[in-house]
Formats: structure tokens, C-alpha cells, sequence
């Protein structure tokens, strides 16, 4: 069991974007991907979500690239509606360095469903 419910998009801008609609069962896993993704994720966010890696100064005119996992933050919450009383911790993983193999994987350590959640992927530079 990974996601329930069908997700929502909403794209705040090229770098951050919006998903409701999901909940994660007791136990369960449920993964995260781009649309240029070369291997499906259970969830693939639009292609209008354009995050891409940076190269910041590393020093002595050395340039460092900095990749996906790095650089885009994966924040959960519960979704507001329904008077939510307590939320259910959802623990994230974040792998792959480029858009071709970045994936969000999010968990539910708990013994009960989540509330439905409210999802932020956001690339910070």
C-alpha cells in the first residue's frame, strides 16, 4: 500500500509546487518523481516543475554542481480541512541528483493512516 487519493497540483512557480490529495496508509511508502524521470515514481509531478541542479562558487575559481537532492526541500503537513487534532509524522528520503533520477520517497512510520497531506517541493538556491 503507497499513496491513496488522487493527487493535486498546484504550481507556485518553476521551482516550487503544491501536491494535496494523498494520505499514506499505516506503514506505508509512496515515491515522488519529475516528469523527466526515466523511471516512474508512483507520483509525477507536472512538467511545468522545472527544477534543475545549480553550479555555486566552490572556491580557488572551482565551480561545484550542486544536484536535486541537495537542493529541493520536501516539506509535509497535514492538509487543514476536518479539524485535524494531531498529525502523523511522515519521514522523507531524497535521492538522485538530476531530473533524470531525483525521487522523493515518503514514509509513514506510524500504526494508523495519515490525514490527508499537504506536500511542498521546493528548490532553494
Amino acid at each position: 500500500m503507497a499513496f491513496t487519493g488522487a493527487a493535486v497540483f498546484q504550481l507556485v512557480s518553476n521551482t516550487v509546487i503544491r501536491v494535496t490529495g494523498l494520505s499514506l496508509g499505516a506503514g506505508a511508502s509512496g515515491t515522488i518523481g519529475l516528469s523527466t524521470k526515466t523511471v516512474a515514481s508512483e507520483i509525477t509531478l507536472p512538467a511545468q516543475f522545472k527544477p534543475r541542479p545549480y553550479k555555486i562558487d566552490g572556491g580557488g575559481g572551482a565551480l561545484n554542481t550542486v544536484g536535486l537532492d541537495e537542493s529541493i526541500d520536501v516539506t509535509t503537513k497535514p492538509n487543514a480541512t476536518g479539524g485535524i487534532t494531531a498529525a502523523t509524522p511522515v519521514h522523507t528520503v531524497k535521492s538522485g541528483s538530476t531530473p533524470e533520477t531525483f525521487e522523493a520517497t515518503l514514509s509513514n512510520p506510524s500504526g494508523g493512516a495519515t490525514n490527508g497531506l499537504e506536500i511542498y517541493l521546493k528548490q532553494h538556491e
